[in-house]
């Protein structure tokens, strides 16, 4: 592909696949429906079909003809009208972040512009609903995603944004969706991949649930709409499955298999080419990177001070520190048995604020009204009952 370029990605709506067409006729089928004329040998437009998700994706030098690519809506190669999605994605060095529960009334493109206007240093490229949720993400271009964002005169946390993994049920592979996947429709399970009637909904499941990848049952205890498309067995006698592409799970090994070898081995597996997660390379180098890297918290248990060491058996045979353990246990008795003679003041003190709170209410209610008969001179004068501590 050139570089510095700008790429266009075309997915078809229609069921074909792209590997069996021709390649030249991927080429010629764009620059008619978007009217553009044919450019010399070394300076056209580069085209190239992925092997797995069932796209085609046009390297283009000029701005004019990427957008006049975007709104190709179907291609005419030979006798089939085949309908694509035809999209710009985004470069490199882009991130994109979510705002959970940050969406208000206004329209995309009213946000964007919002967006733009406050922060002018900020390159804000994209904004968009997710779906019907009340969640916003938010595309951004630089070095790094920031933690903040300023919006409604509120600092709004934004979420990296993390790309999930499209699992096809038809043809049992990774890549690509069911609705768009190239292959005949096949009246086969969802959960084992076996053809036999289809489970009604709201009725008991009869078949158990097959991992895509591996064509193996998973682990027990996992939610049923993760057991298809987050489980692979690797090379190792270990089993581990894939969260959200970021959270990587192992049930413990064998005895025989220390942790370190099996783990050694299960990111080396991780990293070839054979491995799954090889078709996402960010991914895989994401995974290798945080095997080798300590996280945050790693960081900072090894930043705290090292722990006291423990006196060794050897090391009470010496009189200095046997004499030292002995003062430190007086020195402990000693502070116990002062703590329960102060919690017991505490609770003298408390008793007598409890008896002489009615005699202080009492003698103000004498000073600011005096008695004038012997019966509220007699009352104004007892005492209420001695407390008993």
């Amino acid at each position: 592909m050139l570089p510095d370029a700008i790429h266009i990605v075309g997915q078809p709506q229609t069921p074909v696949d792209l590997t069996k067409l021709p390649p030249w006729q991927l080429y010629e089928a764009p620059l008619k429906a978007a009217s553009l004329p044919d450019q010399p040998p070394g300076f056209r437009d580069k085209v190239r079909v992925h092997p797995t998700n069932n796209t085609f994706t046009l390297s283009v030098r000029e701005s004019v003809r990427s957008q006049a690519y975007v709104r190709v809506t179907s291609l005419q190669i030979g006798v089939w009208t085949i309908e694509f999605d035809v999209y710009a994605p985004l470069p490199n060095h882009a991130f994109r972040g979510i705002r959970f529960n940050a969406y208000d009334c206004l329209t995309d493109a009213d946000i964007l512009k919002t967006l733009q206007e406050i922060h002018p240093t900020m390159p804000v490229v994209g904004n968009c609903r997710m779906g019907r949720t009340n969640h916003v993400l938010l595309t951004l271009l630089g070095d790094c995603l920031p933690r903040w964002i300023f919006y409604h005169d509120v600092y709004i946390r934004l979420n990296p944004f993390y790309q999930k993994v499209e699992a096809c049920f038809n043809c049992r592979k990774v890549g690509h969706r069911t609705d768009v996947c190239p292959h005949p429709k096949r009246n086969c399970s969802g959960r084992c991949g076996d053809e036999h009637l289809r489970i009604l909904q709201g009725t008991q499941p009869t078949c158990r649930a097959r991992c895509l990848m591996c064509k193996l049952y998973p682990l027990h205890g996992q939610p049923q709409q993760q057991q298809q498309t987050d489980h692979f067995k690797l090379r190792t006698r270990g089993w581990s499955c894939v969260r959200s592409l970021c959270r990587i799970r192992s049930r413990p090994l064998s005895k025989s298999w220390p942790k370190s070898q099996s783990w050694s081995h299960s990111s080396s597996y991780l990293n070839s080419s054979s491995s799954p997660l090889s078709f996402f390379p960010g991914l895989s180098q994401g995974w290798s990177q945080s095997s080798s890297v300590p996280g945050p918290k790693k960081l900072a248990c090894a930043q705290r001070p090292p722990a006291s060491p423990k006196a060794s058996p050897k090391s009470l045979q010496d009189p200095q520190v046997r004499e030292l353990v002995r003062k430190n246990l007086s020195l402990k008795a000693h502070f116990s048995s002062q703590q329960s003679q102060l919690t017991k003041l505490m609770f003298q003190k408390r008793i007598l604020q409890e008896y002489t709170q009615p005699l202080e209410a009492k003698l103000n209610k004498t000073l600011e009204h005096p008695a004038t008969t012997p019966s509220e001179l007699m009352e104004a004068v007892s005492s209420p009952a001695q407390p008993q501590s």
